[in-house]
């Protein structure tokens, strides 16, 4: 059972953020997820809020030194925590 995932400092591309957010929506270990540095644009962030707001799991998420624009960070943070 995964329960972390740190993918720290690791460029996602559009089709690698596809997989993640797949992988986020059926998951139900994952309870970590370090994406932080990950160069995210604005195309994977809207995927990844998609994923995390279908996940039930996931208490701990690191975005930080992300470009993530305001309106991303307040719908993921509505729509999950």
């Amino acid at each position: 059972m995964l329960k972390s995932l740190n993918l720290a400092m690791n460029g996602l591309s559009f089709d690698g953020c596809s997989s993640l957010a797949a992988a986020i929506q059926q998951n139900d270990s994952l309870t970590h997820l370090n994406l932080s540095n990950t160069r995210l644009k604005d195309a994977e962030a809207t995927k990844l809020v998609q994923a995390l707001s279908k996940n039930e799991q996931l208490t701990h998420l690191d975005v930080s030194t992300e470009p993530l624009d305001t309106i991303r960070v307040s719908l993921c943070l509505k729509s999950k925590y």
